[in-house]
């Protein structure tokens, strides 16, 4: 392939290295967020004094119970690991997640950022596997977007490293490689497949009343939701209509 075609596909299917660093920070934000949040709950969910010791994740009654793996004698997957697992003690998980939390900071700034991607992503499927009746899609999308960060080079603009890097040959503005291909291929799945199932149903399409009933899950329902449900039903049903043509075509 010569320079002038090669030229050309990078600029096509390419990824801008500030792009990246932009990601690489927000990222790093999501996974924070994400320790936060479950950090609130770590004595319950994560410990042997919790809701789901050690023991019983690898209980048969627990998996029917919850009819996870009713066919299996563990809940946990026997390929999948934990370090998460190596002790139930409270101390030991709060080690654990200052650790992530440290990592997380290391990310976010950049420093020795294919190490720090590589250490958040294990500890992340650590954390994941330790209580699988935890985890949704959301989680799902963080562990396939963590893995494919550490094939892509996110310190080379805004970092630490980057700051740091004695290398006198200039960066290229845009990177195009395997990573970043399979990178955006994972993007465009993401979103496309999910709309191509929603169209399956009938509140999504032709009904429109998908965000109208979604918003009614306490669960999920923040106060921006409760207060989007004073809305009339047709500006829901718009609401619904527009994610799912932004899943559609936006990945594009």
């Amino acid at each position: 392939m010569n320079q002038e075609k090669f030229s050309k596909l990078t600029n096509i299917f390419g990824l801008d290295l500030r792009s990246l660093a932009v990601f690489r920070i927000g990222l790093a934000l999501v996974v924070m967020a994400d320790l936060f949040s479950r950090f609130r709950g770590v004595s319950a969910h994560y410990t042997d004094q919790g809701v789901l010791p050690r023991e019983a994740l690898h209980s048969n009654l627990f998996a029917s119970f919850i009819a996870l793996q009713p066919e299996s004698n563990s809940l946990l997957h026997p390929w999948y690991w934990s370090l998460n697992l190596l002790n139930g003690g409270l101390w030991f998980q709060t080690f654990l997640f200052i650790i992530a939390f440290i990592l997380c900071l290391c990310l976010l700034v950049g420093y020795r950022t294919r190490l720090a991607v590589i250490a958040v992503w294990a500890l992340n499927i650590s954390l994941q596997n330790r209580n699988p009746a935890l985890i949704f899609a959301g989680d799902d999308v963080l562990r396939a977007m963590l893995f494919w960060s550490m094939f892509l080079p996110l310190g080379c603009s805004y970092s630490i490293d980057s700051a740091f890097n004695s290398n006198p040959k200039p960066l290229p503005k845009k990177v195009m490689n395997v990573a970043t291909l399979a990178f955006m291929i994972q993007l465009i799945f993401i979103y496309s497949w999910s709309a191509a199932y929603k169209t399956k149903s009938e509140l999504w399409w032709p009904d429109g009343d998908a965000v109208y009933y979604s918003l009614h899950f306490d669960q999920y329902a923040t106060e921006f939701g409760h207060f989007l449900l004073g809305f009339p039903i047709p500006i829901l049903q718009i609401l619904t209509f527009g994610a799912l043509i932004f899943e559609w075509i936006g990945p594009f």
